[in-house]
């Protein structure tokens, strides 16, 4: 009895090192994804970048992880999913390194992407390899020890990055992620069991690859299509159109592939479409506040990179609120009420700071960040239920990675059209705001400017500058506050639960 006691304790312990070593590698992960937007004022000027240039240190790492997280389940069945999570988090090391080292904007921008390519896989790995340690019947609790370790690492970035960045330079938010990569690699060795590869499993690497071309297509037009002009530029309109070319042939090749990338029961469920349109279009609500708020402190607001990175910690606050309700109070709540509730609350909240000026008051982003942050956590979980509402069981691996990669191919659309919209908003803005300048201009004339001296032309351009990249903030945040408020007649066209229906045909397709 005394033996038999003491294995199930040595057991419980091994789970337990498995558990903190496959969270030790998601909180890698995620410290890098958000940690670098307080870091982005400092390598700017670094790297003497334009303010759509230092953009592609977000949107290569996004491009990266969009790329891999497709095919991660592949790679797991294939190869093993402690060797592939190893491998990840040792490639993961090597890139971080590099993305902290170099000094040229090329290849930071190359080593993010590697990066994002990498540590893509650490997320679905971390989430399966922490199901695998608890009873079938403990879940929900699996899911909710695994999720609390990831947003841990998001609501802690911001300040980590700010600190680091203001006392010992913007490499340090690569550095810092380091031991955690180093704890998951190590104790994934020693602790986690080894998963059954499976040889048979395929992969249409047509689709996928034609998938992999019209992401980075579409990425280039909507990165560079500012700067050289948009359809007047015959790159801008190549990009576009291998970008719908490549779109068509996967979508072709998915409903004529014995092993569609998507399986069809997917692509055919009202409920799953629906949900993934919102998960398209979460991912983009979700990052470019976390991207835009540091910069409009830093730059305009003239806060530390440290206050501004701290400042977004109320944001993560709220998201930790809204998940702890979610497993304890609205377990038993309609997906479709916590959809309309967390929306709601999105576009309230960047509606309230499109009306922010460079002098807002502290406890004005401390409040309307936390309602920011619970809108985004209450909204998670209900969209992944949605999606699956009417689908059976047996398609959630392939579902859910599908989601994940509509979530960041929406991140990295999104970074790189509202830095587009933004820069182009600021010129439209400076230029209407010149027009104003004139000797007969009578506020003017009162003013402390005085036009006839250079020191007074230099003040009013430095503030007509100021003012314009104001407004363009203004119009983003609305931008993101509609978006996020067209979501709400979305919600309202999902059909209701099969029931037992869905778990009847959950049923068949097992035996």
């Amino acid at each position: 009895m005394v033996t038999g006691n003491f294995l199930l304790s040595n057991a419980r312990l091994v789970s337990c090192f498995a558990i903190a070593s496959a969270i030790a590698g998601t909180v890698a992960y995620e410290i890098t994804l958000g940690i670098v937007g307080v870091a982005l004022p400092h390598m700017q000027g670094n790297f003497s970048a334009t303010p759509d240039q230092i953009a592609w240190v977000l949107t290569a790492f996004t491009v990266g992880t969009t790329i891999m997280i497709g095919c991660s389940g592949w790679f797991s069945s294939r190869f093993g999913r402690k060797r592939f999570f190893l491998l990840s988090l040792a490639g993961f090391i090597v890139a971080t390194t590099m993305c902290g080292s170099v000094d040229s904007l090329v290849a930071e921008t190359a080593w993010r992407f590697i990066q994002g390519l990498l540590g893509a896989p650490l997320m679905p790995l971390g989430q399966a390899i922490t199901a695998d340690c608890f009873p079938q019947d403990k879940q929900s609790q699996a899911s909710s020890v695994w999720a609390m370790g990831a947003v841990g690492g998001v609501v802690t970035a911001p300040v980590i990055g700010g600190f680091l960045v203001e006392y010992y330079g913007w490499r340090w938010v690569f550095y810092v992620t380091l031991p955690f990569a180093a704890l998951g690699l190590f104790g994934g060795a020693a602790f986690i069991s080894e998963t059954v590869k499976d040889a048979q499993r395929k992969l249409d690497w047509i689709a996928f690859l034609t998938l992999v071309v019209a992401i980075v297509a579409l990425q280039l037009a909507l990165s560079r299509g500012e700067r050289e002009g948009w359809f007047e530029s015959r790159e801008i309109v190549t990009e576009m159109f291998i970008a719908a070319m490549a779109m068509a042939l996967f979508v072709a090749r998915n409903f004529t592939s014995p092993y569609p990338f998507i399986p069809l029961e997917l692509v055919r469920d009202w409920n799953f479409n629906i949900g993934a349109l919102m998960f398209l279009v979460f991912g983009a609500v979700l990052i470019l506040p976390v991207v835009l708020l540091p910069l409009l402190l830093q730059q305009l607001g003239g806060y530390p990179v440290f206050t501004a990175g701290a400042l977004l910690l109320p944001r993560g606050i709220g998201t930790i609120i809204a998940l702890l309700l979610s497993g304890m109070v609205f377990s038993k709540t309609n997906p479709k009420t916590l959809l309309i509730v967390g929306f709601i609350f999105i576009g309230m909240a960047n509606w309230r700071m499109s009306t922010w000026t460079p002098d807002v008051a502290v406890w004005e982003i401390t409040w309307t960040t936390i309602f920011q942050g619970f809108g985004s956590g209450i909204t998670f979980v209900p969209n992944i239920a949605i999606a699956f509402w009417t689908v059976s069981s047996r398609y959630r691996t392939e579902g859910l990675s599908f989601l994940y990669l509509l979530f960041y191919f929406g991140s990295a659309i999104g970074v790189a059209a509202i830095f587009a919209f933004q820069s182009k908003s600021i010129q439209i803005n400076r230029s209407v705001l010149v027009e104003n300048i004139t000797p007969f201009n009578e506020m003017l004339r009162s003013s402390q400017w005085h036009l006839d001296s250079p020191s007074g032309l230099a003040a009013i351009s430095r503030e007509i500058d100021r003012q314009a990249e104001t407004i363009a903030y203004s119009n983003t945040f609305l931008i993101i506050a509609v978006t996020a408020l067209l979501m709400l007649p979305l919600i309202l066209m999902i059909r209701k639960s099969g029931g037992d229906q869905i778990r009847d045909r959950a049923g068949g397709s097992r035996q």
